[in-house]
């Protein structure tokens, strides 16, 4: 918990301490850690907290995680920090999907200096379709939240994989958990030597397909995951992106690699994003994250698994109107997977601070815009950024019905419930909830991953569970 030098990240705390009424010795007396690790961090900014530090400051000593870093205030170029050689060309980088999020990346680096974007969709046609939106604007115009706008135009737009990728220093998957193994073998063959491959966020088990991938392809890449999107975005039309909001901090994890690699990771892309992003160390940080994975199917289950089949009128909303019921159920569900992370930690002495209660991922991610964190349910419910949300449901006659196909389940349950699954099994842990749930959700999809609690059925190999990958030990799964 020494914490550690960074080139494009550095801490706050000679500020937000005074600015809490908070000193040194009194971060010693919550945490129970010493004094002098605190006055270290106030007398040297470029010291930063390593994730079970910003644990301790966050659950213990009560300080918002997004008021103890930030970026430096002139963010580097990322040839700069010196993780790459410097070619002759541009530092570039690949942008994978044409989504909203695909959209911000490109809008928001195609027009720095001395970056290069290149953006590979899915087909000619899509290429085609956004190649027209961005002609208005000679790029993709980006509409920040401040009512701003910024253009960034692509060097390369199109479905030709080796054109995107080739030469290319980062490469970001930024699609849905179900499109990332197409996309990595479909991208690997033209991986330049020492590029990083990384997904945006990287969950459902991504570490594991993508080393799988690039093996069976003979490659090698560094492979790393983010957190959290850097920004809530919304793409209205081709080529225009709306910033609805932006973060200001984010972690990565880089899978089968030294803390160096993770340091190095996270300060470019602290240079590409803006945020301050933090080396969050083991993947599983990331893949046993109570985000959607927990809240999704847990409240859908709690709506819908006595639903007698007629339409509603409208579509339900998703969190302002949450059940007392749903959040029971979701406390029950966010307990086994803290009793999965405490497993994991107890047979691997790997740490995992950053792997919180349902509850406090929350409030750590959202801030502010919780107005009243009392409890789970009025956590979710008073929530700025949850607000408006309905749950994705299909249009009949009178109506909308359930519609299981849609991210709420073909994510949330091949790559978050059955990857849960998977790790609790490894870890020998008990989850009658969540098997409850599962059992529920596969059937509405016409799946089938769980038989009598195991995950013996015939989908279950097709999902991001770690024994889809040839693991089936705890000492695999942490390495």
């Amino acid at each position: 918990m020494r914490g550690q030098f960074r080139r494009a990240v550095q801490n706050r705390l000679a500020t937000t301490l005074p600015a809490h009424g908070i000193t040194p010795a009194d971060c010693a007396a919550r945490t129970g850690l010493p004094e002098a690790v605190f006055q270290a961090l106030v007398d040297d900014p470029s010291l930063v907290p390593d994730p079970e530090l910003m644990q301790w400051l966050y659950v213990a000593a009560q300080l918002p995680p997004w008021e103890l870093v930030e970026p430096l205030a002139q963010a580097p170029d990322p040839f700069a920090l010196g993780c790459f050689s410097r070619p002759s060309g541009p530092f570039t980088v690949a942008v994978v999907g044409g989504g909203n999020l695909g959209h911000a990346f490109v809008g928001q680096l195609g027009g720095r200096e001395g970056l290069a974007v290149r953006w590979l969709v899915s087909s000619p046609e899509r290429a085609a379709t956004l190649a027209a939106g961005m002609t208005p604007h000679r790029g993709v115009r980006v509409r920040q939240p401040d009512g701003t706008e910024v253009v960034g135009r692509p060097e390369y737009l199109g479905a030709d994989p080796a054109a995107a990728v080739a030469g290319a220093q980062v490469v970001l998957l930024c699609l849905p958990t179900s499109h990332e193994a197409a996309a990595v073998e479909r991208i690997a063959p033209h991986l330049s030597p020492g590029a990083w491959l990384g997904a945006v966020p990287a969950t459902g088990g991504f570490q594991w397909m993508a080393r799988a991938r690039l093996a069976a392809a003979g490659k090698q890449a560094r492979v790393f995951g983010v957190s959290a999107i850097p920004w809530m975005c919304k793409s209205d039309r081709p080529g225009e992106v709306r910033i609805l909001a932006a973060k200001t901090m984010n972690g990565v994890a880089v899978t089968g690699e030294g803390p160096s690699a993770g340091v190095a990771v996270a300060d470019v892309l602290t240079a590409l994003t803006g945020a301050a992003v933090l080396d969050i160390g083991p993947f599983l940080q990331i893949t046993l994250n109570a985000g959607n994975q927990v809240l999704h199917p847990g409240i859908m289950h709690t709506r819908f698994a006595g639903w007698d089949g007629a339409p509603f009128s409208e579509q339900p909303f998703f969190y302002d109107d949450l059940s007392a019921a749903a959040a029971d159920t979701l406390a029950t569900l966010d307990g086994e997977l803290m009793d999965i992370k405490r497993a994991v930690e107890d047979a691997t002495q790997v740490s995992l601070p950053t792997v919180l209660p349902l509850i406090l991922s929350i409030q750590a991610s959202y801030g502010d815009a919780v107005e009243d964190p009392t409890d789970l349910r009025s956590t979710i419910t008073s929530n700025r950024g949850y607000r408006g949300i309905r749950i994705p449901m299909r249009a009949v006659p009178g109506g909308y019905v359930l519609d299981p196909d849609n991210r709420v389940f073909i994510e949330d349950v091949p790559y978050g419930l059955v990857v849960l699954k998977g790790i609790a099994t490894l870890a020998q842990v008990p989850t009658p909830k969540l098997d409850e749930i599962l059992t529920w959700a596969q059937a509405q999809m016409g799946k089938v991953y769980l038989v009598d609690g195991a995950l013996t059925g015939p989908d279950a190999a097709a999902s991001g569970a770690p024994q889809s990958y040839g693991i089936t030990t705890l000492t695999r799964l942490v390495t």
